[in-house]
């Protein structure tokens, strides 16, 4: 998310995003929730901190009855405080998940990806005198890629990778990661299933609200059968597939 202090300081910068990427947010509305969240835990803190104060008046003896009847409204009233700013917390998150970062100054503004703009080529386009076949194509012929029963399997992009196919992607992967770490990075294998908050953490949720997907562990088959009971094991997990999500988290101090 984007530093509420960054926020406070430069709205017009974040409303100008906001026009620029065509998101329905209200800056104002969030500011105004800010100030009250903050408000109301400058207040919290300071009936806690009185809550605490009168509870070591009542060390080494007896309270008195004054004593114990502002204990019992303190209590109260931190209650009836501690509902109203989770209520406003809430709100303060539904509206910090939506605001967008600031792109830089020289990053050209446009309605959709057809109005972007070309800044560099590299290398010369070849020309042949043939119509190339595209990587589907040629994946199909050479019987290293299956999309039909990727899609089926795995829905929209789904894929599988088969024969000489996968022997050529761990070779460039081998080939890449040889290349990288002689450049000195660090070699690293990270979760493969992960927690919401290592998505929303690291940026990949645009919203509060989301779903977990759910991911099913099927017990042995002799297990199944002493224990029928047993026979799955849900945890709310995300299946992580680019691993920077994760190599993000790795890096917070948690």
């Amino acid at each position: 998310m984007v530093d509420i202090n960054f926020i406070r300081d430069y709205p017009d910068k974040i409303k100008e995003a906001i026009k620029n990427k065509n998101i329905n947010l209200d800056i104002d509305k969030l500011l105004e929730i800010d100030n009250e969240r903050r408000e109301s835990q400058t207040k919290l803190d300071s009936l806690r901190q009185r809550r605490n104060e009168v509870a070591d008046m009542a060390k080494g003896g007896k309270p008195t009855q004054e004593a114990i009847d502002e204990g019992k409204n303190l209590k109260a009233e931190i209650y009836e405080l501690e509902g109203r700013f989770n209520e406003i917390e809430k709100q303060y998150m539904e509206l910090m998940v939506q605001v967008p970062t600031v792109p830089s100054s020289d990053t050209p503004v446009g309605k959709n990806d057809n109005e972007n703009v070309q800044t560099f080529t590299w290398g010369v386009i070849p020309k042949f005198d043939f119509t190339p076949k595209t990587h589907l194509e040629l994946g199909k012929e050479l019987d290293i890629l299956d999309m039909e029963k990727g899609a089926k399997a795995a829905g929209y992009r789904g894929y599988y990778i088969k024969n000489e196919g996968s022997i050529l992607v761990l070779a460039f992967m081998m080939y890449a990661m040889h290349k990288m770490v002689a450049k000195g990075y660090a070699p690293m294998i990270p979760p493969t299933l992960v927690k919401e908050f290592t998505l929303f953490g690291s940026g990949y949720f645009k919203g509060w609200n989301m779903t977990a997907k759910t991911i099913i562990f099927i017990r042995s088959q002799p297990e199944i059968k002493k224990k029928p009971e047993r026979r799955v094991k849900i945890k709310s997990f995300w299946l992580e597939r680019p691993s920077h999500h994760c190599l993000l988290i790795f890096q917070m101090k948690l």
